[in-house]
């Protein structure tokens, strides 16, 4: 059913800094450039990101803390959400996102709470190890790999996922489909879906 909770294992091998991979959209490109243009790392200097660019919807809040993560700047997002017509804010699993890529780098957070419409994301160092995410609903684990895997790429050595949600969801790519389609281009990259 598109509401069954599962479990996905997601083991990543560490990435030689020669073929490191971001997989952009439109909307990553654009956060990235804003990141890589952006000065500070500190709270003061967060880059200030809408979170209602685009579609408005939870991808840019994926791609930004992924990025902010992966650049080591510190992020400001507002709107979040915002374009969603049963309401904006964080949902659980958009939180589970944002606490598991937090214990991966270190980070300071602000803000990450169910319906929360403003985030401040400080990273520190991404570490490698062992994480579990958990939407404790039927959100999307596809999701939660959407915003993990690209911090984890840049672990310094062996890192693993452990995705705990729904894993046929409504708006979110099915598990099966996002292992096969998405997950068959990774290995040249040393990661193992």
């Amino acid at each position: 059913g598109h509401y069954g909770r599962g479990t996905t294992t997601f083991p990543l091998c560490s990435v030689s800094e020669h073929s490191q991979l971001l997989f952009l959209t439109l909307e990553f490109s654009v956060i990235l450039l804003n990141l890589i243009m952006a000065s500070g790392s500190g709270a003061d200097d967060a880059m200030e990101i809408d979170g209602s660019y685009g579609e408005g919807g939870g991808q840019v809040l994926r791609n930004t803390v992924a990025l902010a993560a992966i650049m080591g700047r510190a992020v400001h997002i507002t709107n979040i959400r915002a374009n969603r017509p049963k309401g904006g804010g964080l949902k659980a699993q958009h939180l589970a996102g944002i606490v598991a890529v937090a214990k991966v780098c270190n980070a300071h957070v602000e803000g990450a709470e169910i319906g929360a419409t403003t985030l401040l994301f400080v990273p520190g160092r991404i570490a490698e190890g062992a994480i579990e995410a958990d939407t404790k609903t039927a959100g999307a684990c596809t999701l939660l790999a959407q915003i993990l895997l690209p911090v984890m790429m840049f672990a310094p050595g062996p890192t693993t996922a452990r995705l705990l949600g729904g894993t046929n969801a409504i708006m979110a790519p099915p598990v099966n489909e996002y292992i096969a389609v998405f997950g068959s281009h990774l290995p040249p990259f040393g990661i193992d879906v």
